[in-house]
């Protein structure tokens, strides 16, 4: 788990006292005091949290970066004459070694991020950002050169939108280019955060293309933008326990797959099952094998197991299949495997005296009336 705005080293520590106490599960913290811990009265820190016994951590460090603007950083020796701190938390960087049911064990480099916010005069803070983002996609180019096939996560609050300058310049900085794991969920679902009533992201998962194989999830835990801000925070609760929602990955380095269906139309119930049209065993008793596309037609199905299925799909009412509701037979490969749509027109339209006036066809566009699709 990666952290940010950690006050202290205690905080993690209780973090993971009380995660042992109330699971059984043991974690070790890791936490680096940076500069911006020099603040009593607000200090901020990243660090993680990872499982004992299923994670190894191998090394941890803070990457001070360095520019010729004095940002009013103190850290120490951190940068050479004429140079000074770029970030008051300097990304924390960890490699761990992750043990389940694969082969050896799945490495992984983590580049954990709290970038500058945009308070105060964002003319000054973006230029900083984009200082911030050049330097991380450095880091990552670094490792990656070292070790050509490493699994790197960049990770963390990039306090900029998808398509700003900062975090664009991070993930085309680097070659080939970062994933934005959110931008993998339905267009909806693509938010951790709430201002002035509008949904952004704020928040990233960037993975080196290399790991797209072993994912099978991509999870906002919706612990904050969903719900509306209380009088008082029921300390007893995780609803509100951050200002910002989790992104949680699930990796499965032997093998698995999820399917993506954006098929333009809501209320479409997806069901995979084998190719025997019996009920599929997931990967996990966590995967569900039931979707529904959403309000822009689009649908997930996460953690499944490679192979051949019969996805079946059920229309509303105001949609036919243009050669009724056969089931898809897909092979699931690693990774994400995208399902085109079928062909599906719209329900038929009638005239006040009861005729048919015409059928629209859609094959992922809408398709205009022509000749013939004639009205009987």
């Amino acid at each position: 788990m990666a952290l940010q705005e950690v006050g202290s080293p205690a905080v993690a520590d209780d973090m993971a006292r009380l995660l042992q106490a109330e699971f059984g599960l043991v974690y070790q913290p890791t936490v680096l005091p940076g500069p911006g811990a020099q603040n009593s009265e607000f200090p901020l820190n990243t660090g993680f949290l990872t499982r004992s016994g299923r994670v190894a951590l191998v090394e941890a460090s803070l990457r001070q970066g360095c520019s010729g603007v004095d940002y009013e950083v103190v850290d120490g020796a951190a940068c050479g004459p004429g140079l000074y701190p770029l970030f008051n938390r300097p990304p924390l960087v960890v490699t761990v070694q992750v043990t389940g049911d694969w082969p050896g064990v799945y490495t992984i480099t983590l580049i954990n991020n709290h970038w500058k916010s945009k308070g105060g005069d964002e003319s000054v803070n973006v230029i900083r950002r984009e200082a911030q983002a050049d330097h991380v996609a450095a880091l990552v180019h670094e490792i990656t050169q070292q070790t050509p096939d490493a699994h790197v996560i960049v990770a963390g609050d990039l306090n900029d939108f998808p398509d700003s300058v900062p975090v664009q310049a991070l993930r085309k900085g680097v070659d080939p280019n970062l994933i934005n794991a959110i931008e993998l969920l339905p267009p909806l679902e693509q938010y951790t955060y709430i201002f002035n009533s509008a949904s952004q992201v704020l928040d990233y998962l960037l993975l080196t293309p290399n790991m797209l194989p072993a994912l099978v999830e991509v999870n906002p835990l919706r612990i904050n933008a969903d719900f509306a801000s209380p009088a008082s925070i029921d300390a007893n609760s995780t609803l509100h326990s951050s200002d910002h929602d989790p992104i949680m990955l699930r990796f499965r380095p032997e093998g698995g797959a999820w399917l993506a269906a954006d098929w333009s139309w809501p209320d479409i119930q997806l069901t995979l099952v084998t190719r025997d049209g019996l009920p599929t065993t997931a990967a996990t008793t966590e995967a569900n094998t039931v979707a529904t596309t959403d309000a822009k037609g689009s649908a997930r199905i996460w953690n499944l197991t490679p192979g051949t299925y019969q996805l079946n799909y059920q229309l509303p009412g105001n949609l036919v299949g243009a050669a009724g509701t056969e089931p898809l037979e897909i092979e699931l490969v690693g990774g994400v495997n995208q399902i085109e749509m079928p062909k599906l027109q719209h329900a038929t339209v009638l005239s006040t005296t009861g005729e048919i006036l015409g059928l629209i066809a859609f094959d992922g566009l809408l398709a205009e009336p022509t000749d013939s699709t004639p009205a009987r």
